[in-house]
């Protein structure tokens, strides 16, 4: 297709008597391009007319003041022949690059996987083995059958940048014997899921050979961590957040052995309170029951209070706080009152809470808020009640 345009563009410059003749190209809109058009003045195009050498067969592409520019007979035709050649280039490139590059793979891909294998886990070695030596971390014993004591433990993104500078870390002690259960209250933003996040990175630390962020740390051996944490859903698999919960849930409580560690953070919270209080309860249960180490987080006090009195496994710890301008006349908090959140563990069940002072301090409004304590000291008065009848 370039032979032959150039073989055109020869007998067009014998044609109009112009040796230096060449094809001109022009953009034209929307990104297009005029290609191989023949380009010369407006009184060399009058002159080629009246001679007849340029005819009806010459269509006018563009003119300016002082030049024509004509599309010449069969040009058009060796263009598109030129454009399907081009494409079908183009293609044969793209297959054998597709070819060079799947050749290659099969030449470099193990190899260099195994490389890039070797590297990141070098590097996280690394990573972990400078751990061990920072301020904050330890290196766990780790032993079958052993009990899990951490002393000093958080979670380890919440440990400040320069440990010498101090910070706002609080640090909190356990002991959970093995198959034993620890059920944990208190307010909301009180740190309950991160110290059940904290006791899981643990035992998944320590399992893999790494430090553990705490100032001593024993633990045992564990075939799996499962845990149910936060609020998630699967939309597209037309699942609610409730019915994915139960979903790890389940999981849990099918593969779970006396050797796993369980994370169940207020299960039972996405229905109507009495069914999620039998849910969360009847899962609990069943897992105390079967011996599995279990980390229990719930607003459930009632259940939480049962659990403690029928299974001697299961302990009762919350996280701790100090509430600011409290009326002594009343029982209930007011919503005026300041709850100030300590981050300590401690044994028993937390006294309320607080869902009002969370509402308080997303910014609901005053007047939405005096109405929910008043709605909640209805229904609490609703169900002494009912306890006395």
């Amino acid at each position: 297709a370039d032979a032959a345009l150039a073989g055109k563009l020869t007998t067009l410059r014998t044609l109009l008597r112009k040796p230096t003749l060449d094809w001109k190209h022009l953009k034209g809109g929307q990104g297009g391009q005029l290609e191989y058009l023949v380009e010369v003045t407006k009184n060399e195009a009058e002159g080629l007319v009246r001679r007849g050498v340029v005819d009806a067969a010459w269509h006018v592409a563009s003119e300016t003041k002082d030049k024509r520019r004509f599309f010449a007979p069969g040009v058009a035709a060796l263009v598109d022949a030129l454009k399907v050649a081009r494409e079908a280039a183009r293609l044969a490139a793209d297959v054998a690059w597709s070819k060079f590059v799947a050749e290659l793979d099969d030449a470099l891909s193990a190899p260099l996987r195994a490389v890039f294998g070797a590297v990141a886990e070098i590097d996280a070695l690394r990573a972990l083995g400078r751990s061990g030596g920072e301020p904050g971390w330890c290196w766990p014993d780790v032993s079958e059958g052993a009990a899990l004591e951490l002393k000093d433990f958080a979670h380890p993104t919440l440990a400040p940048a320069d440990p010498e500078a101090g910070g706002a870390l609080v640090p909190n002690d356990v002991r959970m014997d093995v198959g034993g259960c620890v059920v944990l209250t208190g307010p909301n933003t009180g740190g309950k899921s991160s110290v059940a996040r904290a006791l899981g990175l643990a035992s998944v630390f320590a399992q893999a050979g790494a430090p553990v962020f705490a100032s001593k740390a024993t633990l045992p051996c564990r075939d799996a961590v499962f845990t149910r944490m936060g609020a998630a859903d699967a939309l597209a698999e037309g699942k609610s957040t409730f019915l994915h919960e139960l979903e790890c849930a389940a999981v849990a409580l099918e593969h779970a052995t006396a050797r796993s560690l369980v994370i169940l953070d207020e299960l039972g919270r996405g229905t109507s309170t009495y069914d999620g209080v039998a849910v969360a309860g009847a899962a609990l249960d069943a897992l105390v029951a079967r011996g599995v180490s279990t980390v229990f987080v719930t607003h459930y006090h009632d259940l939480a209070r049962a659990a403690a009195r029928d299974r001697p496994q299961v302990a009762n710890y919350h996280m701790s706080y100090t509430v600011v301008g409290r009326d002594a006349s009343t029982t209930r908090l007011s919503v005026d009152d300041d709850v100030v959140m300590l981050y300590k563990l401690a044994p028993g069940l937390a006294a309320e809470s607080f869902g009002l002072h969370a509402a308080k301090a997303a910014g609901l409004p005053d007047a939405v808020l005096k109405l929910a304590q008043a709605k909640a000291e209805e229904l609490e008065a609703r169900r002494r009640e009912g306890d006395g009848a």
